[in-house]
């Protein structure tokens, strides 16, 4: 599945909303989510998806994003290379919760 013509800065938004009404195939949830972690985007997003995503890292099946973001609110996230082996949300930690990286 080529992810990159999937999900793109054209396309996310309208996969999250097929998301939020129950139409998104269960193999892209995770792909979707990296990519607005990767962009930050979900951080600015209805507090709900953030939550979704802090769920997804703490599986071990997203990372967080390459640079570190401040949200609207406030919030501070971390970047995948500011955290140690053992934290969620680090490459180290997806790799050990039996994860690959979802490069989208």
């Amino acid at each position: 599945m080529n992810l990159e013509k999937i999900i793109n800065r054209n396309k996310w938004m309208e996969l999250l909303w097929s998301f939020e009404e129950g139409n998104l195939n269960e193999d892209l949830v995770a792909p979707l989510y990296q990519f607005i972690i990767n962009s930050g985007d979900v951080w600015n997003l209805q507090g709900y998806h953030g939550s979704n995503a802090i769920i997804l890292i703490e599986q071990g099946l997203c990372v967080y994003g390459e640079k570190p973001f401040k949200s609207a609110y406030g919030m501070l996230y971390p970047s995948r290379f500011e955290l140690t082996d053992d934290e969620p949300g680090s490459l180290a930690y997806q790799e050990k919760m039996g994860q690959r990286f979802i490069n989208v």
